[in-house]
């Protein structure tokens, strides 16, 4: 960790975070080791805190330790946005009361283990971390499931563009297998293009490995 030395422990940190949500960011269906990465580094992070390395979130004059907040904040946002734009479910309220309760907890930890941070400071690492702990969760759901997916049709509701950018998101009805709603499901904008309101567009449809059914649009057979 000679370079990590080099270069300060923070801005090290900070440099990592930032290319974990890059690369979460721009990588559709990243690797389970990018993942896995993702999830660990908040844990990594508090771990050096506790050793007094770097701190969290505590302003620098505070202590000896430099600050390194998207050691942190980077892997939280970029599995958040991973699992928003690539996958639906109807079950998003349930996983993110699981993931606001884990996130209190791990948010009281990094609290012990930098004891420098602001209650407020705790409160917003609370709340990103809930989202964090959500993507880690959905994309879990969806990557350790062994099931095969089963192929539906579904109607699409609604369509939205985002205001401030090409934001593509479609929000569908299925009623095969048992009735499901996906609401607000990124796609491609050829695949918004090709689906008017009232439209039917094909879905892989699975339950997940976590119990939360899940889906992503696909071609359709035949074209169909």
């Amino acid at each position: 960790m000679g370079w990590a030395k080099k270069i300060g422990w923070a801005d090290a940190g900070n440099g990592v975070g930032l290319a974990l949500f890059a690369l979460l960011y721009l990588w559709r269906e990243p690797p389970g080791l990018l993942l896995l990465a993702a999830g660990l580094t908040p844990v990594a992070a508090a771990i050096l805190a506790a050793r007094g390395v770097l701190t969290l979130g505590r302003p620098a004059s505070a202590g000896p330790s430099e600050i390194a907040p998207l050691l942190w904040l980077g892997p939280c946002f970029g599995l958040a946005y991973r699992a928003q734009a690539d996958l639906a479910s109807p079950a998003w309220g349930a996983m993110l009361l699981v993931a606001a309760g884990l996130a209190a907890g791990c948010a009281l930890l990094a609290w012990r283990a930098d004891r420098g941070m602001p209650w407020p400071t705790v409160a917003a690492m609370a709340g990103v971390l809930t989202f964090g702990i959500w993507g880690g969760l959905v994309l879990a759901n969806q990557r350790l499931d062994g099931d095969g997916p089963a192929r539906v049709s579904a109607e699409v509701t609604a369509r939205r563009l985002g205001a401030r950018g090409p934001t593509p998101r479609l929000s569908l009805r299925t009623d095969e297998a048992q009735p499901r709603l996906f609401n607000g499901l990124w796609v491609d904008r050829p695949i918004y293009d090709a689906a008017p309101l009232g439209a039917r567009v094909c879905l892989d449809a699975q339950d997940g490995a976590l119990g939360w059914p899940y889906a992503r649009i696909v071609p359709c057979a035949g074209g169909g």
